[in-house]
């Protein structure tokens, strides 16, 4: 599926795990855009298996970091 044009890709890649405010995430997949586009001015977004998103890094040099979470099973 292409959102996109042409010019922009998108990376995939699996981390083991990544340590974000002394808490390690385990199984984290990180997607990076090669461009910024109109609809998504997220160049990476790190997901971790049974979280979700931890971390998102903007094209602009900004970041945010998932700083506290609670998970109801």
């Amino acid at each position: 599926m292409n959102y996109g044009d042409a010019d922009d890709s998108l990376l995939f890649v699996y981390l083991d795990s990544m340590v974000i405010s002394h808490i390690c995430y385990n199984d984290v997949i990180k997607m990076t855009h090669s461009k910024q586009q109109y609809y998504n001015p997220f160049q990476s977004i790190y997901y971790a298996k049974n979280t979700g998103v931890i971390r998102r890094d903007f094209f602009d040099g900004t970041i945010w970091e998932l700083v506290d979470y609670h998970i109801q099973e």
